[in-house]
């Protein structure tokens, strides 16, 4: 997620976003487990350090559609865990 972080916060030469038109991202893996929890895991950030409602909303119904379909696909329900960054 920091390499995409640093992508994302590219300058032009002007000194403007060189992509102000993504908002938002997710990353997510099911075969590659976290490190610390050894599970799947979900992670969703935005590009604006006030978030954006309308994308904070869409990575939420993304988020709750897939753990849906793991819980789903693997007969288990599937517990979110949510990690707070430190500041």
């Amino acid at each position: 997620m920091n390499l995409v972080a640093r992508a994302l916060q590219k300058k032009t030469a002007t000194g403007e976003r060189q992509f102000p038109h993504i908002l938002g991202v997710i990353y997510f893996s099911y075969r590659v487990p976290s490190r610390e929890e050894g599970m799947p895991f979900w992670f969703a950030g935005d590009t604006d350090p006030k978030g954006d409602v309308q994308v904070q909303a869409l990575q939420e119904r993304l988020r709750c559609g897939w753990f849906s379909y793991m819980g789903e696909k693997l007969g288990l329900p599937v517990t979110t865990f949510v990690v707070k960054p430190t500041s």
